[in-house]
C-alpha cells in the first residue's frame, strides 16, 4: 500500500497527553514538553493556520526541497487554507516532540469544537524544514480519559463487557466502524462488528466481513519468502539481481539482498514503481527508475516498493502467479479461507467498502467518500490483501505455533533485525513484522491504513502466544490502531 498507509499505523496511537490536559474540554494553555526543531515547526504550523493566506503560503514554502518537488507550496497552502477556513482557528492543547524530527500537536477547532491531532515530520538534512504533515480527527480528551482502562487487571470474565463498552462509545461518536477480535490462547473472548460495510445501502459490518488490511499483509509476503527459503528455492542472502533481472539499477540490485528488502534496509525508500493494472510484480519492478536513496544495509527506510520487489521474487522462485503462490504458501497452510488480493472495485459479497476523508477535509466537516476511486488496484506484495478477523487470528496462531514456518524460521522472522524509527512507542522490525510492547508484554504484528485511505487495520499478538488483538476498520485512522493498542495494553494485565 501507499506510504501513507504505513504512516498512520505509527502515528494513530493512544494519546500521550499528561493527565491535566486529558481532563480539559475547554481550550487550556498549551502544554509544550520541549523545544526542538520539529516543535518550532509545529508552532509555526499553528501560527499559519491561525493567521492569513500569506502566512500559510509562507509556511508551505518552508517544506523541504524534496517535499516541494513532490508537491508544490501552492497545493500545500491551498489545503491549509481550506482547513483554516473550516476550523475557524485552532487552540493548542499540547505540543509534544518525539525526537528532533517529529512533533505531535493536539488542538481543538474554534468552530464546532472538533479535536485534531497534527503529526509533523521534519528533515534531518534540512533541519527544521517539514517533510510530511498528517492531520487526524481525534476524540475529546475528556472522552478519552473517561474510557481509559484501569491500571489494575480487569478480571477475565469482565473483559468482553469492558471491551464492548469502549468500542460502542467510539462507534456512537462516529470514531469507529469495523470489527474487533480479542483472543486468549486459542479461544476467542470477544468478536464484535460495528458501523456499516456499505453506507449507500445501509449494510452493517459483521463478524465475518472482509476488510482491506493495507500493510498488515506485508506479514504474508514475508512468510511466503521464508517458506520458499525453507523449500530450498531461495536464500535470504540472494541478491535482488538474481531474481529480478529487469530491475533498472543493476548495480544496486547486485548489492541488495532479500534480507535487506524484508527489513526495509535496501536503500530504495519510496522509489517509484507500483503494480499498475495487469502488470506482474516483475513488470512493475522494471518501472522503478528513481535513484538509490542510500547504500543497501545502511539505514531503515520503510519501503512499499521493496515489498513489491519481494512479490517479484515470490513469482520467480515459486514459478507461479503471485496470488496462486500466496494461496499455496500462506493461506492454505494457515487455514485462511477468506483472504485474497482482489481489486477494491470487484463486487464481493460481505466485503466492507472503505470510507475516507478527503485530503483537504481531514477533520470531517464534509462527507466521507468511498475509497475505490483511490485504491482501485489489486493488492500486491506491499499490502492490500482482503481478510477477516478470523483469518487473521488463524494466521497469527499458525505463525506462533510454528505450523507455517517451523521453530527456527519462526524465531528468525520474529527476531529484532533493525530499529523501527519514527514510532510513538519504541519498536523494532523483524522480517515483515513490527516488534514492540503492550504494557510489559513483547508483541508482534503489523499495521495498515492511513489518512485519506479509508483503511485502518492493526494486529498485535504477544510473543508468548497468550493474547491476540485484531482491529479492522473501514474508515480512516486513528480509531482502529488507537483501539487495538489500548485493548492490547489492557488485556496483557489481565
Amino acid at each position: 500500500m501507499r506510504t501513507v498507509l504505513f504512516v498512520a499505523a505509527l502515528i494513530a496511537v493512544a494519546s500521550n497527553l499528561p493527565p491535566a490536559a486529558m481532563a480539559q474540554t475547554e481550550a487550556p494553555a498549551a502544554i509544550v514538553s520541549a523545544e526542538t526543531p520539529a516543535s518550532r515547526a509545529g508552532q509555526a504550523l499553528i501560527d499559519a493556520l491561525n493567521g492569513g493566506v500569506d502566512d500559510r503560503r509562507a509556511f508551505a514554502e518552508t517544506f523541504s526541497t524534496l517535499a516541494l518537488q513532490q508537491e508544490s507550496a501552492a497545493i500545500r497552502a491551498a489545503r491549509l487554507d481550506r482547513l483554516a477556513g473550516e476550523a475557524g482557528g485552532f487552540d493548542v492543547i499540547s505540543l509534544t516532540p518525539n525526537g528532533d524530527q517529529m512533533v505531535e500537536i493536539l488542538a481543538v477547532t474554534r468552530r464546532e469544537r472538533r479535536f485534531a491531532r497534527f503529526v509533523l515530520f521534519t528533515s534531518r538534512r534540512e533541519s527544521g524544514r517539514p517533510t510530511s504533515l498528517f492531520v487526524l480527527r481525534t476524540r475529546d480528551p475528556a472522552a478519552i480519559a473517561r474510557d481509559a482502562w484501569p491500571e489494575s487487571p480487569v478480571p477475565l470474565e469482565s473483559l468482553p463487557g469492558e471491551i464492548a463498552r469502549r468500542v460502542e462509545a467510539l462507534a456512537a461518536e462516529d470514531h469507529f466502524s469495523g470489527g474487533v477480535l480479542v483472543a486468549r490462547d486459542d479461544a476467542v473472548l470477544f468478536r464484535g462488528a460495528y458501523g456499516l460495510a456499505d453506507r449507500r445501502w445501509g449494510v452493517p459490518n459483521r463478524g465475518d466481513t472482509q476488510f482491506h488490511t493495507g500493510s498488515v499483509s506485508k506479514m504474508f509476503t514475508a512468510v511466503a519468502v521464508m517458506r520458499l527459503a525453507g523449500e530450498g528455492r531461495l536464500s535470504l542472502d540472494d541478491t535482488l539481481a538474481r531474481w529480478v533481472p529487469d530491475y533498472p539499477d543493476q548495480k544496486a540490485a547486485e548489492a541488495i539482498t532479500l534480507r535487506h528488502l524484508l527489513t526495509h534496509r535496501a536503500g530504495i525508500g519510496a522509489r517509484d514503481g507500483r503494480r499498475l493494472g495487469t502488470l506482474t510484480h516483475r513488470q512493475a519492478a522494471a518501472t522503478m527508475t528513481a535513484p538509490q536513496a542510500s547504500a543497501p544495509g545502511a539505514a531503515f527506510a520503510y519501503s512499499n516498493a521493496g515489498y513489491v520487489l519481494l512479490g517479484a521474487v515470490i513469482e520467480a522462485a515459486s514459478e507461479q502467479p503471485f496470488d496462486d503462490a500466496m494461496e499455496r504458501l500462506v493461506f492454505q497452510p494457515a487455514g485462511m479461507t477468506r483472504t485474497d488480493y482482489r481489486p477494491v472495485t470487484e463486487p464481493v459479497p460481505n466485503r466492507a467498502a472503505g470510507y475516507l476523508r478527503p485530503e483537504d477535509d481531514p477533520l470531517g466537516f464534509g462527507p466521507r467518500y468511498d475509497n475505490s476511486q483511490y485504491l482501485g488496484w489489486a493488492g500486491d506484495g506491499s499490502g492490500g490483501a482482503w481478510s477477516t478477523l478470523d483469518d487473521l487470528f488463524a494466521f497469527h496462531r499458525a505463525l506462533w505455533s510454528g505450523r507455517l514456518l517451523g521453530p527456527e524460521a519462526t524465531a528468525a522472522m520474529l527476531a529484532e533485525q533493525t530499529e523501527f524509527p519514527g514510532t510513538p512507542r519504541p519498536s523494532k522490525y523483524g522480517y515483515g513484522v513490527r516488534l514492540t510492547q503492550c504494557g510489559a508484554a513483547a508483541v508482534m504484528g503489523h499495521g495498515g491504513g492511513g489518512p485519506n485511505s479509508g483503511v485502518d487495520a492493526s494486529t498485535y499478538a504477544t510473543l508468548d502466544g497468550r493474547w491476540t488483538v485484531i482491529v479492522l476498520a473501514n474508515e480512516d485512522p486513528p480509531a482502529g490502531d488507537e483501539l487495538a493498542t489500548s485493548i492490547c495494553d489492557a488485556v496483557v494485565r489481565s
